[in-house]
């Protein structure tokens, strides 16, 4: 009983020492009390967030990889690997590979020794086929830059045809080089960079529905 009564007198003299106009005492049936900070209780709540849905055209990776070209995929990953200069950039670009290709210095791995030797001339190939890459792509994008000038300005037919010619020189460009992986890596290899591609990196990718050559936002989410 003595407990009870403490209780109610420390309730009693925190709401007296706060203030008498900052509190509401209310009675529920004659039997319970509580406290309410009325104060509180006025503060509106924020409004919940709504996630922001992407435009039809979008074509989301991650809820329909299919619908991603394999040459999009292809083109995007070279870009990716492509133009590493410094040291910690060529390590993200390693890692990477050994994503694709197999951990050929994970301690805990399970490869042979043999398929740690296999995986290494993977990723080597490969890297010298994106270097290979570089000039010429680099070269289109440079020619698209000039094409559509600053800014968003309004393109004439003739730049458009431009546009147009250039999209399809990058098109057959990668196409030549998917031969070339195959030729170069072999079945093995090349069976394991497209199926990475079509499971992992198809769902991180999102683009323009009206221009495949192009992502409609950083493509890679990581």
């Amino acid at each position: 009983m003595k407990s009870r009564v403490f209780v109610v007198l420390t309730v009693i003299a925190v709401g007296i020492g706060v203030g008498a106009s900052n509190f509401n005492l209310r009675l529920s049936n004659g039997s319970a009390a509580s406290l309410v900070n009325e104060q509180t209780a006025a503060v509106a709540q924020p409004p919940t967030v709504q996630k922001k849905e992407d435009p039809p055209e979008i074509i989301d990776g991650a809820r329909n990889p299919e619908r991603i070209p394999d040459r999009v995929a292809y083109l995007l990953l070279l870009r990716f690997l492509s133009n590493r200069k410094t040291v910690a950039e060529k390590n993200i670009a390693t890692t990477y590979l050994r994503m694709i290709f197999g951990c050929d210095v994970c301690p805990n791995s399970s490869i042979t020794k043999e398929q740690r030797v296999t995986s290494q001339d993977h990723m080597k190939k490969f890297m010298k086929i994106v270097e290979e890459l570089e000039p010429e792509l680099q070269t289109l994008d440079r020619k698209a830059r000039e094409t559509r000038g600053p800014g968003t300005p309004i393109l004439d037919d003739t730049a458009k045809t431009k546009l147009r010619k250039l999209e399809a020189d990058k098109g057959d460009l990668i196409k030549r080089t998917i031969s070339v992986i195959k030729e170069r890596l072999g079945p093995e290899g090349s069976k394991k960079l497209h199926d990475f591609l079509v499971d992992s990196f198809k769902r991180r990718i999102k683009i323009h529905g009206g221009n495949l050559n192009e992502p409609a936002r950083p493509a890679l989410a990581f």
